[in-house]
């Protein structure tokens, strides 16, 4: 058993640093708007890599970066979509490098098969988790938007049916610019 923790060190250290990053982040912001998710992009990027060479593949940990790409939309913003392309680049370039270089056979710590299904099957629920609570996060920031519009236009024709053109007038600035999530609400604004 002493074995066994003395070989586990390695990961509890990193995960330990991992999340050490992750209880910083309230306080990056303090840096830069930026900071938090770059900091926490770097420090996932690296551990995800590090974790994969220590246990090699069949752990599944890399798939990992596949639930960060929707997580930088949804982090970052529409409106730096260079600063998302690159980081979508970095993910996909360890993911193949972890791919290529951190075979099972290679990996440095040598874990019971039964621990690597273990390790396997808690990488899939984490990466679906991740996936699903970034779609449905994107979904509800969507649908929030859809409803104020449609709010708004409500409050625009409101005014122009009681013929209070100026009132009407006032709400257009309040409305957001396109593309809409549907045909409907791109007609009538």
């Amino acid at each position: 058993a002493e074995f066994a923790w003395r070989a586990g060190l390695p990961l509890i250290a990193i995960n330990l640093m991992l999340g050490i990053i992750a209880l910083s982040v309230p306080f990056l912001h303090r840096f830069h708007e930026l900071a938090a998710p770059l900091t926490v992009s770097a420090a996932e990027g690296v551990g995800l890599f590090v974790l994969t060479y220590l246990l090699g593949l069949e752990a599944g940990l890399h798939m990992q970066y596949f639930a960060a790409v929707g997580g930088f939309f949804v982090i970052i913003g529409l409106a730096r979509l260079r600063l998302i392309a690159a980081l979508i680049f970095i993910a996909f370039t360890l993911h193949m490098l972890a791919w290529f270089l951190f075979s099972s056979e290679r990996a440095p710590l040598k874990v019971p098969a039964s621990d690597l299904a273990a390790l396997y099957v808690t990488a899939v629920i984490t990466t679906f988790c991740m996936i699903g609570i970034v779609v449905y996060y994107a979904f509800r920031l969507a649908e929030a938007a859809q409803a104020e519009t449609d709010a708004l236009l409500h409050k625009f024709d409101a005014h122009m049916h009681r013929g209070d053109t100026k009132a009407a007038r006032g709400v257009l600035p309040s409305l957001p610019e396109g593309p809409f999530g549907s045909a409907r609400l791109h007609f009538l604004v």
